[in-house]
């Protein structure tokens, strides 16, 4: 699990490979936010967001690590692709 730099937003890594984005303003009521599914094949292993806090980093058990854009959590993509 990681925290944005803003606070606002956390992301968390699933051993299905989904990583998943919440708000979390509101600690005490964490909403989804947006999610990532099947971010690596075999699991995702650890998050982690840049400090300007629009890229997301994941690393799986695949064995790569993969760099999201995430600065609009409903919609996140794939960073550096087009």
């Amino acid at each position: 699990m990681a925290f944005a730099p803003d606070g606002r937003t956390a992301a968390t890594a699933t051993d299905d490979g989904t990583v998943r984005l919440w708000d979390v303003t509101d600690p005490q009521r964490p909403a989804p936010a947006g999610v990532l599914r099947r971010a690596h094949p075999g699991g995702a292993l650890t998050v982690a967001f840049a400090p300007e806090g629009g890229t997301l980093a994941t690393a799986g058990e695949d064995g790569t690590v993969r760099l999201w854009a995430v600065a609009d959590p409903a919609r996140p993509r794939a960073a550096g692709r087009r």
